[in-house]
């Protein structure tokens, strides 16, 4: 990315610096031609003059990897310390690119190691993104503040590398005193004013130690040097993230399992309480998102996370405080998963009877029901069903409500708002579960709050943030056993209300 914006700056210091009669030096420095550039300096040019936006030939030998030519340059006089109109420096240009002979040689002329460009990017974080220890190495033996963040995130040069996993930069930087815990800057997009038609996303807010942004973005040689190193292993972000938390998020399994085995507290949950149990549980059963799928080659896998941290002691009965929030723009929040929401509830969700015989064995407690009163029944039958959102193949939630009645369940409990599992599987247009549950004594006229019964579920009508469409086979089944209208509501209540 740094190398495309680098490209632009440059390139269009070359198109607008020769149509403006810009230095001839530096325009042929651009080109690449370092053989004219040779010949030009015998002839006593003026090595300094920049092009329209401040680049001199410096910074373009410097952009194009020639150590020969920047020698050549700098025994001519050329200023090591330039900036163009963008801050970029030559010394700069060969962080990006890695080449510790040109670091060296420019830092020998003068450049200064800790000149900032771009929001107070500095060479050593340049360097850092990029990789190379023998160029983090020259730039820390001249003077380069090691811990220095830069203005726009606060992000180190440690947070660099962890990032990108340069596994032998971290090393490097981690020996020489990086702040191993740094954190990066806390933002609070809750004082951001969104424009008119925009839509609603969730943002990291900052605060990411380097051990965070390894485990999130799955560099586990990375994630073990840190932690080896001393890092915290349960320091979180400011909405209560963990690195295990975060990892089990973003599909990184053999990281979880490792932090877990290192020690990392499997109980401490976000800000919305979410604990990695419940996150390795959601993975498992993931919603449909307009998220791209993530690619997983990890030896581990949301199953035996589960059973590795009810292993070391994980709560099975913590509870969400509010709903998860949408893993992508459009997705939309689960609304029946809110506050009171189990790892139970939420296997109940996506009819897994597996997951849910597993809490089961280690104290779950499946009679819990969400601070809505929604219970394992009504979410396995489609409480507050989320039409192209929510996930659950319908022969599982047959199954689940099966065996969930077996268990004792009252196939005509009904939550706060009164509806009944009935009430979210017609809502759901589930024709199979519909059956079962009137297979099992369910009430077929079972009346909500407001008057409505399955049957008016089923049509159809206004929901908060939209509009649910009628399932006419539904209606029809409804009818055929023996269901009947009830009082219509112009907005219907939802399990999740």
């Amino acid at each position: 990315m740094r190398k495309i914006i680098g490209v632009a700056f440059l390139g269009g210091a070359l198109s607008f610096g020769a149509a403006l009669g810009s230095s001839a030096l530096a325009d042929t420095a651009a080109r690449g031609d370092m053989s004219a550039v040779r010949t030009m300096l015998a002839q006593k040019v003026d090595v300094n003059a920049p092009q329209v936006d401040g680049t001199t030939a410096l910074h373009w030998a410097a952009y194009h990897d020639d150590a020969d030519a920047v020698k050549a340059l700098l025994t001519a006089g050329a200023n090591a310390k330039a900036v163009n109109r963008y801050g970029i420096t030559p010394l700069a240009q060969a962080c990006e690119n890695g080449n510790a002979q040109i670091v060296e040689m420019l830092l020998k002329a003068g450049a200064d190691v800790n000149m900032p460009h771009a929001e107070g990017e500095t060479p050593l974080m340049t360097a850092a993104r990029t990789g190379n220890p023998a160029v983090i190495q020259v730039l820390l033996d001249n003077g380069a503040a090691i811990n220095a963040a830069e203005e726009w995130r606060g992000q180190t040069a440690l947070m660099w590398a962890a990032a990108e996993g340069h596994l032998d930069a971290v090393k490097l930087l981690i020996a020489k005193g990086a702040d191993i815990n740094a954190k990066s800057k806390v933002f609070d997009f809750t004082a951001l004013k969104p424009k008119a038609g925009s839509v609603g996303m969730n943002f990291p807010r900052g605060g990411f130690t380097p051990l965070l942004f390894a485990a999130r973005q799955g560099h586990a040689n990375v994630v073990k040097t840190l932690v080896e190193s001393g890092a915290n292993i349960n320091l979180a972000d400011p909405d209560a993230t963990t690195p295990t938390l975060i990892a089990i998020l973003n599909f990184h399994y053999d990281i979880a399992a490792y932090l877990i085995e290192r020690g990392a507290d499997v109980n401490l949950a976000d800000v919305r309480g979410r604990t990695p149990l419940y996150g390795a549980i959601d993975q498992k059963n993931l919603d449909i998102s307009n998220r791209p799928p993530a690619k997983v080659d990890d030896q581990n896998n949301p199953v035996s996370i589960m059973k590795l941290l009810i292993a070391k002691g994980a709560n099975t009965n913590a509870s969400l405080l509010k709903p998860i929030a949408p893993r992508a723009v459009l997705d939309g929040a689960d609304g029946a998963l809110g506050a009171g929401a189990t790892p139970f509830l939420r296997a109940a969700r996506a009819g897994d009877i597996e997951t849910m015989k597993l809490l089961l064995e280690n104290k779950a407690n499946a009679r819990w029901t969400t601070s809505a009163g929604v219970n394992a029944l009504m979410l396995a039958a489609g409480a507050s069903w989320r039409d192209g959102k929510t996930r659950a193949p319908e022969a599982d939630s047959v199954a689940a409500v099966k065996w969930l009645v077996s268990m004792g369940f009252d196939v005509n409990a009904a939550a706060v708002n009164g509806e009944t599992a009935l009430h979210g599987a017609a809502m759901r247009g589930a024709d199979l579960v519909v059956q079962t549950l009137v297979d099992l004594k369910a009430d077929v006229n079972a009346k909500d709050r407001n008057g409505k019964t399955p049957y008016d579920g089923a049509s159809g009508g206004a929901i908060p943030g939209g509009v649910r469409l009628p399932h006419d086979t539904t209606m029809e089944l409804l009818k055929k056993l023996g269901g009947k209208p009830g009082q219509t509501d112009p907005a219907p209540l939802t399990a999740a209300n």
